[in-house]
């Protein structure tokens, strides 16, 4: 049997609830609506809404996402270019 949560309980309704939720700010919170960040938070007849389970599924993909990708520690910085220490001259092994 699956157990499902009441609609009225995953529903977070306004930037201060959605904000309580994830720790943030309700600035931080407009302005995730405002820029499109791809964050599960839309308005819904003018209110800034979200749910619990559409913010911790996009928390859990981002998460999954970031455990896959390569190493920080080999880059150099944020332009994604390699340090030359970690690069080979040409015809070693």
């Amino acid at each position: 049997m699956i157990e499902s949560t009441p609609v009225a309980n995953d529903l977070l309704e306004g930037a201060e609830a959605i904000a309580a939720e994830l720790g943030w700010s309700r600035r931080r919170v407009y302005y995730a609506v405002e820029q499109g960040s791809g964050w599960p938070i839309w308005r819904e007849g003018g209110v800034i809404t979200s749910t619990r389970s559409a913010l911790r599924s996009y928390l859990f993909a981002r998460a999954q996402e970031a455990m896959t990708k390569e190493p920080r520690s080999e880059m150099n910085g944020r332009n994604g270019k390699r340090s030359q220490a970690s690069v080979e001259p040409p015809g070693r092994n």
